[in-house]
């Protein structure tokens, strides 16, 4: 019972790791395909059903207050 508990516990450790692994990789994707657009006002597809906007940064955007 002792055994099990043990590799119970190991197996749950890497758990969160991986889930912040997947969505910095997400992110980065993202950013890496938005890059070469910045000089244009296109919006590429993102991977993950994102979406992107060009505003300029630090300006309010919409439901921000």
């Amino acid at each position: 019972m002792i055994a099990v508990f043990i590799i119970g516990l190991l197996a749950c450790v890497p758990v969160p790791s991986f889930t912040r692994a997947r969505t910095t990789s997400q992110t980065n994707s993202c950013v890496n395909i938005l890059l070469p657009y910045l000089d244009h006002n296109i919006a590429p597809v993102c991977p993950v059903a994102g979406t992107y906007s060009f505003t300029t940064v630090g300006a309010p955007t919409e439901g921000s207050r």
